[in-house]
């Protein structure tokens, strides 16, 4: 299946799922948060899963969780 294919069935898939937005490049912003952020693998590790070759490819597709920011401002010591 080519990407065009692949693209317009996603999108025909998420409307019949009644899920308003996303995209199968939005998925990829997902996986790659979610390996880093929620389970806890190791960036090289992701970074040959999704086939980068630098890990600032990957790292530009990491997601700040809200709770991580609220969990890191809570540790300080004030």
């Amino acid at each position: 299946m080519d990407q065009w294919t692949l693209s317009k069935t996603f999108t025909s898939d998420r409307k019949a799922a009644g899920v308003v937005d996303g995209t199968l490049h939005s998925l990829r912003h997902t996986f790659i948060s979610n390996l880093l952020n929620e389970k806890s693998v190791p960036l090289p590790v992701v970074m040959e899963l999704v086939g980068h070759t630098k890990i600032e490819t990957t790292m530009g597709y990491v997601k700040t969780l809200d709770s991580q920011l609220k969990q890191a401002v809570e540790g300080l010591a004030l």
